[in-house]
């Protein structure tokens, strides 16, 4: 199963837009998802505090601030495979 995550913070419209991209592509693939909030975690906020919204598959860092779809697409296509 792929797993996505992003991390976000309160009051991010990037992290809105980033958010509302994935969740487009939830009826054409099969994946988790999980928004994690950097405030929830010191260490994470340290990392990300600047660089949110961040998306991670599986468990690595995919995009950082804006997600191209096609770019996104043709990850998910080549994981589903």
């Amino acid at each position: 199963m792929i797993k996505i995550e992003i991390y976000t913070g309160n009051n991010c419209h990037l992290c809105d837009v980033m958010k509302n991209l994935v969740n487009e592509f939830r009826t054409e693939f099969s994946f988790e998802f999980k928004e994690i909030d950097i405030k929830s975690d010191v260490e994470l906020f340290r990392e990300f505090k600047d660089k949110i919204p961040v998306l991670k598959i599986n468990g690595n860092i995919f995009a950082k601030f804006s997600l191209d779809s096609k770019k996104f697409r043709k990850k998910l296509e080549n994981l589903s495979l």
